[in-house]
């Protein structure tokens, strides 16, 4: 299915402003390579207006690197005000659990069967790979959502989530991830102790 993506943002919702994190504590940036500009249609006659406009063909490209490579995903685009990416996922396997301090993911299925696993707390055991980014441990009380394509879910900052494939075919998503920077930071512990005792 080939369907063109115009997505406007910014011209309604403003993201919320917050201070700047204290030195050391610099967020983790989503592991996303920007791919080649897409040209940007015209929004009417306001200038004002800031649009991501992705082509149906460079997602079917996306897709296809990403089968041929047997990779899990790829970068689609990222948002000129980095607020905003754009990836394909492709699963044959279930992911280890992951939890992102300040994005939330949105997930588009594509094709395939598969469930989203959500803790409802605290991951028992789950390790920083970066500042506001935890990955591996086990879902505390965990929920699924089952999913087929055509489904949309938005997983919120902060809640620790893994993806389960549920059938022998790859499951296929559309995953936007939308920064959401007023949400606080985690932190590793022994990082912030190591800052505070090197601190005069």
């Amino acid at each position: 299915m080939h369907v063109g993506m115009l997505l406007v943002l910014g011209a309604f919702v403003q993201p919320p402003k917050s201070a700047a994190p204290p030195p050391g504590a610099a967020e983790a940036q989503p592991t996303f390579t920007r791919s080649d500009k897409v040209p940007a249609p015209k929004a009417g006659n306001d200038p004002g207006r800031r649009i991501d406009y992705i082509p149906a063909e460079r997602f079917a490209e996306a897709r296809a690197r990403v089968a041929n490579t047997r990779s899990v995903g790829t970068s689609v685009f990222v948002a000129p005000d980095q607020q905003t990416a754009y990836m394909v996922v492709r699963r044959t396997v279930a992911s280890e659990v992951e939890e992102h301090s300040r994005w939330d993911d949105l997930v588009v299925v594509q094709g395939g069967r598969g469930a989203i696993d959500l803790g409802r707390g605290a991951t028992k055991g789950a390790r920083f790979v970066a500042p506001g980014e935890l990955r591996g441990g086990e879902l505390l009380r965990p929920g699924r959502v089952e999913l087929r394509p055509g489904d949309v879910v938005r997983i919120p900052a902060g809640v620790p989530h893994s993806f389960v494939p549920l059938s022998q075919e790859p499951w296929e998503l559309l995953l936007i991830k939308v920064r959401r920077p007023s949400k606080p930071l985690k932190r590793d512990p022994a990082t912030v102790a190591a800052g505070q005792a090197g601190a005069p």
